[in-house]
């Protein structure tokens, strides 16, 4: 019959002489490039598809494979038959899509949108003519095209109900407590790193209001020069602090500046050309400690103070109205922090800001997480805030006299209380021998939040997260402080969150749980968060790459003891990381940025010999670039502490500045892009903050979760924004947009402020 003849000659309309996308043969080369599109599908879906069968993964690939196959011999033939076996095809994709992952539009469009396009070319004229033989070609076609418009109809809808829909609350909110506001930093100034000792991040600030924010716009922008086009790009994470009418900073490369708070203009800076020290993907300088010496003379050198890190590890005092070092502190200004702290062979400096409690400057530590065995233990150093003389210098474990190699570092922002006499210090991770070698003895301090004496570094209590794991499961965050109403009056209390999205309430006093932790047990061996359903790509063929790897990989709470790579969700990059959270203390609200990003570490021998594993983390993605797990990678979640319930969460950033393949859309389609950096809170009821892969500022409604506004930043922006009023009272915000080298972002030098005309 006909239909079962290779084609050699035009179809319907021959008379019209031969097609221009037909050889000298007659054979038409869409539909033959259409055939070998095909074959090709089939043979990668159907090897891989057998591959994933046999590891013990789904079936659909392998049956898929097998109707491209069908579909392209069919074709080949010239017979109609090749409709009915792709859209049969289609509909059981379809089916086995909404199965998996309900009206998901992100879920659905990797699954049904490379197949839906490939089924199009069905459409096309030259493949038409040469299907138009057997006398089944209508109803087969009939039959494609239904199920062509039922996958483009089911795309549609799941967009439509999904983009007023979000997911089950990524945190674990404590118990319902009352909470008892204690007085708020005022609008003025911005003092602290996050605004007061407790690291709130709320800012008395109400001019700027849900009904004005849309008329904010650019006051200053200011650079710091370190950065050109082509040069390497560093990491700009800076919260500046205002004091008076000064914004003081910290840059990429460790140089210290002061600013006029109303103007932007530069007023001094100092270099202590210690920021080549780091590589410029790993250094950081996300803050500074400003303090004024108690009975010293307002005019007197020194009088006011500003503290910083440097990269290479010293700790520098200097003249706040000036920049001058002060000289009377250590040796010529700065201290090293080295002194006593054993080998670095990598890297040893701090990243986040000091903070000076009871006279004393205290500051933790950054070393190169499981990186080699033997790194020096993570101390937590003060030093007197005038003179710079050593004070006391201890590791995070309560009961060791002095550091030793593989001990817990401390390079989060730490919080203080100068009523209490407490340092509240979050715990990171041990060098690789501690970290990723089996039996590893002093993991009971991994993970965990410590509360120093700030007179003596003795450890007053210690509270670690029930499922801190080997796997750099640190806590990252700033610990927060309130007060809440308990049965005998008002207690001091601490909030910490973990990179799993669990928050913790404590008395600060003793470390005792105020709320039942949301602790969970820890997983089976194997059997972590990320499942194959989870997996995501841009077409069939990189989903197929991603369940594959994830077959051929260990998951969370599984030893490193094999030679298997290991996956992990949210990973070390959060829930709720370095950017913390943010409390509004009159209304009881607290305020996260959480990351959900899968990782992928095929570990590595840390030793020449074979003995503890490396980690080598990097991003789990697709060979096209796509992340393996699907959207969102971040959410914005509210918490109302009062009612011990979740109040809203929106998926935070777009697409507009990140696609895969390294490509911009410059369309602001929702993708929920992660975070890197934290929220500002206002006593009006806004939240600013910034998403990881996008050059954005955004004001949320915090009653609604509703963005309100939004301007572009010239870079990526990943840091945590601040909030001041100037002499005359008018409101600024500011943000510093630095990009990231890891996550792909534009790299940039800005300092942005924003205010109301």
């Amino acid at each position: 019959m006909g239909s079962s003849r290779p084609r050699t000659r035009p179809g319907l309309g021959e008379e019209c002489g031969m097609s221009a996308v037909d050889d000298e043969s007659g054979r038409n080369v869409v539909a033959v490039g259409l055939c070998v599109v095909l074959a090709v599908a089939g043979v990668l879906l159907g090897l891989g598809g057998l591959k994933l069968f046999l590891l013990g993964g789904s079936a659909y690939f392998l049956c898929t494979g097998a109707a491209c196959l069908a579909a392209a011999i069919l074709l080949w033939l010239g017979h109609a038959g090749c409709l009915a076996a792709y859209g049969a095809m289609l509909a059981w994709t379809l089916a086995w899509s909404l199965w998996q992952v309900g009206l998901d539009f992100w879920g659905l469009a990797g699954r049904l949108g490379f197949l839906f396009l490939l089924g199009m070319a069905f459409w096309l004229p030259p493949v038409m003519r040469w299907l138009r033989l057997g006398a089944h070609a209508d109803r087969a076609l009939r039959f494609g095209t239904m199920a062509l418009a039922v996958s483009l109809a089911g795309i549609v809808v799941a967009g439509v109900l999904r983009s007023q829909a979000g997911r089950e609350p990524p945190v674990a909110p404590p118990s319902a407590l009352a909470a008892a506001a204690p007085a708020v930093a005022g609008a003025t100034d911005w003092p602290y790193y996050g605004n007061d000792a407790g690291g709130t991040h709320y800012a008395a600030l109400a001019s700027v209001q849900p009904g004005n924010v849309a008329r904010l716009r650019v006051a200053w922008t200011y650079r710091t020069g370190e950065w050109e086009e082509g040069a390497e790009p560093r990491r700009l994470e800076v919260t500046p602090l205002k004091v008076g009418d000064s914004l003081y900073l910290c840059s990429a490369r460790n140089v210290f500046i002061a600013l006029d708070a109303r103007t932007g203009r530069e007023r001094w800076r100092h270099d202590p050309q210690g920021g080549a020290a780091i590589s410029g993907a790993a250094a950081a300088c996300r803050g500074v400690a400003f303090h004024a010496v108690p009975g010293a003379d307002p005019a007197a050198s020194c009088s006011a103070r500003v503290y910083g890190a440097t990269a290479d590890a010293r700790l520098l005092a200097l003249d706040a109205r000036t920049g001058a070092p002060c000289r009377g502190f250590g040796r010529d200004g700065a201290v090293d922090l080295r002194d006593g702290s054993g080998n670095a062979r990598h890297a040893f400096y701090a990243t986040s800001a000091p903070q000076v409690v009871r006279g004393r400057v205290v500051l933790g530590g950054w070393l190169s997480d499981g990186q080699s065995v033997g790194e020096p233990g993570g101390r937590v150093r003060a030093y007197d805030a005038v003179t710079g003389a050593y004070a006391w210098s201890v590791d995070p474990d309560e009961d060791a006299p002095s550091s030793q190699p593989s001990d817990p570092n401390a390079w989060a922002p730490i919080s203080t209380d100068e009523t209490l006499g407490l340092v509240f210090v979050p715990t990171g991770s041990v060098d690789a021998g501690a970290t990723l070698s089996a039996g590893a003895a002093r993991t009971h301090l991994y993970g965990a939040v410590v509360a120093l004496d700030a007179a003596s570094g003795r450890a007053r209590w210690t509270f670690r997260a029930p499922r801190a794991s080997q796997w750099d499961y640190d806590v990252a965050s700033q610990p927060v402080l309130l007060d809440v109403a308990g049965p005998h009056g008002t207690v001091p209390a601490v909030l910490q969150l973990s990179k799993r999205g669990q928050v913790y309430l404590l008395d600060r006093r003793s470390g005792e749980p105020l709320a039942p932790p949301p602790g969970q047990p820890a997983a089976p061996a194997g059997d972590g968060p990320l499942r194959e359903d989870d997996m995501w790509g841009l077409a069939p063929f990189d989903q197929l790459w991603c369940r594959l790897r994830l077959r051929q990989s260990d998951a969370d709470a599984t030893p490193a003891t094999g030679p298997r790579p290991y996956l992990d969700l949210p990973a070390l990059l959060g829930g709720v990381s370095w950017g913390g959270a943010a409390l509004d203390p009159q209304r009881g609200v607290l305020v996260l940025n959480w990351a959900r990003l899968p990782l992928y570490d095929p570990l590595a021998s840390a030793a020449p010999a074979a003995g503890p594993q490396r980690s080598s983390v990097t991003p789990f993605l697709s060979p096209l670039g796509a992340p393996c797990a699907a959207p969102p990678y971040g959410h914005l979640a509210a918490v109302d502490l009062r009612a011990g319930k979740v109040l809203w969460q929106t998926r935070l950033g777009s697409a507009y500045d990140a696609v895969p393949l390294g490509l911009r859309s410059f369309v602001p389609i929702p993708l929920a892009t992660g975070t890197a950096g934290g929220a500002l809170l206002t006593a009006s009821g806004l939240v600013f903050t910034v998403s990881a892969r996008e050059q954005a500022l955004r004001a949320v409604d915090l009653r609604s979760g509703d963005v309100l506004w939004q301007d572009r930043l010239p870079a990526g922006g990943q840091a945590t924004p601040m909030a001041y009023q100037d002499a005359e009272g008018r409101p600024y915000v500011v943000i510093a947009a630095g990009g990231h080298p890891s996550m792909k972002t534009r790299p940039g030098d800005f300092l942005v402020a924003y205010t109301l005309p």
